[in-house]
């Protein structure tokens, strides 16, 4: 019985050391091409829209290699920084994370050793995608309404414009509720606030949050939803980035 005993908690000590061992200290690294001497930096994004934080800073090796190291206590969203150059948000879901990146190339970057980071780069460029028609769509219907005799032709344009939404908000949805991470989770949901309504975003953090019941960031953002309307209201009447840059999600 004692033998047993003992083979117990060691196999415990031993599944609690894999649970915790993704957090803690973790190592950034690769390479980036074309930005010789340039410095870097590894951020920390506290989750509810705090500054970033400077965990780590340094500048390329001639060979445009680099390594910065920050601690975590719980998963979390990162940015790995070039100065004047482009950036790449990171999931600490692993201890060792390397990045390869072109600056003439930036949305080509890969990320290895972080499935939660490739994940969110794959959402990332199929969001661009359907953004970018949807952007197309609301500034024909801004042209539309400026013009007399086109009822016709603005009714086709906002039931596509509904139809673009829905199946942005389905790839966005289908991400949510497929991720394992609970930082990515809360990126996406942030994501799905500028075109989803209140309750279906609702619906996305409550199981989310229930999902991950001691994540930080997914707490943050139940209390907001369950207490106060999002900022962003779903199918506006105008694209609510119309004639504006369109947030970082890179």
């Amino acid at each position: 019985m004692k033998r047993i005993t003992l083979l117990l908690l060691s196999v415990s000590l031993f599944f609690f050391a894999c649970k915790q061992k993704k957090y803690g200290g973790f190592t950034v690294s690769g390479t980036i091409k074309n930005a010789t001497n340039a410095k870097i930096f590894l951020q920390e994004l506290p989750f509810g829209g705090d500054q970033p934080i400077v965990l780590d800073s340094g500048r390329l090796e001639k060979s445009g290699s680099f390594s910065l190291k920050g601690v975590a206590r719980e998963e979390g969203l990162y940015r790995l920084v070039l100065e004047n150059g482009p950036d790449v948000l990171l999931v600490n879901d692993n201890e060792f994370i390397q990045v390869a990146l072109d600056v003439n190339n930036y949305r080509e970057y890969t990320v290895t050793g972080s499935p939660a980071s490739e994940s969110l780069h794959n959402l990332f460029e199929n969001y661009r995608k359907q953004d970018s028609v949807l952007y197309a769509t609301f500034q024909q219907i801004d042209t539309l309404q400026k013009q007399p005799g086109t009822d016709s032709l603005l009714n086709l344009a906002k039931i596509k414009r509904e139809t673009q939404i829905k199946e942005m908000n389905e790839v966005v949805r289908a991400f949510i509720k497929g991720s394992k991470s609970p930082a990515s989770r809360y990126y996406a949901l942030g994501m799905a606030s500028r075109t989803m309504n209140p309750d279906e975003l609702k619906v996305l953090a409550n199981e989310s949050a229930n999902a991950f019941k001691e994540h930080t960031g997914l707490l943050k953002i139940k209390e907001l939803v369950n207490v106060t309307q999002p900022i962003n209201q779903a199918a506006p009447k105008g694209y609510a980035l119309l004639n504006k840059k369109a947030p970082e999600i890179t």
